[in-house]
């Protein structure tokens, strides 16, 4: 099988109202391939973590081997 060419981010928006939530309203992303979760309150600071936390997953890793990644992945965002 050839190695992934994307890896997806599932969006999902959080009013922070819940029991026990953080109390402001913010995003999480999350990508299975990957296994890798981040969160921030705007969407411009999620895109900047979901970039830094592929970055961070690929890092000093034969991607293809851990992951079935390439190197440099294009990065895809959907709602959940």
């Amino acid at each position: 099988m050839s190695p992934l060419e994307t890896v997806t981010f599932q969006i999902t928006y959080y009013t922070g109202r819940e029991e026990g939530d953080v109390g402001y309203p913010y995003y999480v992303a999350a990508c299975d391939v990957l296994h890798a979760v981040t969160d921030a309150k705007t969407l411009d600071a999620l895109l900047e973590n979901i970039r830094e936390v592929t970055e961070l997953a690929l890092a000093d890793e034969d991607t293809i081997a851990v992951y079935g990644v390439i190197v440099n992945p294009a990065i895809r965002i959907q709602p959940a």
